[in-house]
């Protein structure tokens, strides 16, 4: 956890965790509810089970990608779910050595959800989708069947997307970029 104890800012965090797993809106509303214990040993118990839950599950340290995770929102959200340490392991170890994925902190919140928008993943270069975008002479191949089935759509309201998505083996490649009008390619899920 990366904090400087001596300011408020590691207590203020822990707070805020906690606060969620009661389901307190403001850590206020949490001090108020606590204001009558005779001291913090139920904020410590909690902040040593997310700690511990954390070791657990990802024995392997990796500082700077782990440091600095919102690990208390996690646990709350994920604590009473079954998981296997060694095949967290296994993911995230091809995850991080995955060049598509930008965003290796966000490889800890993919483990538990599975959404790729965690880890930024690599996004088709200008010169890729400009050059998909005139073979595909400006027409969104999800537009089959609708009003705008012939509708020529201007390039910036257009966006590149993986044909095959990226969670399935798609590489950010020109062969697998297809250009959608920016409506399907809000709709589009990895199917």
């Amino acid at each position: 956890m990366r904090a400087e104890w001596q300011r408020q800012e590691g207590l203020e965090r822990v707070l805020n965790w906690a606060k969620e797993c009661e389901n307190c809106k403001t850590i206020k509303e949490y001090m108020k509810n606590h204001q009558d214990n005779p001291n913090a040993n139920k904020l410590w118990e909690y902040f040593n089970a997310v700690m511990t839950w954390v070791k657990t599950l990802f024995p392997k340290i990796r500082k700077k990608e782990m440091q600095g995770q919102d690990w208390g929102f996690l646990y709350n959200a994920n604590k009473n779910r079954m998981f296997d340490a060694a095949q967290l392991e296994s993911e995230i170890a091809k995850l991080m050595a995955d060049s598509e994925v930008e965003n290796k902190k966000g490889i800890y919140k993919y483990v538990f959800d599975h959404n790729p928008r965690h880890l930024n993943l690599r996004k088709f270069d200008d010169n890729i989708k400009r050059t998909v975008y005139e073979r595909q002479k400006g027409i969104c191949p999800m537009c089959k069947g609708t009003q705008n089935e012939q509708k020529k759509w201007a390039y910036e309201e257009m966006e590149g997307d993986h044909n095959i998505p990226w969670s399935r083996g798609g590489q950010t490649v020109i062969e697998n970029c297809v250009m959608l009008c920016k409506k399907h390619n809000l709709e589009k899920s990895d199917i």
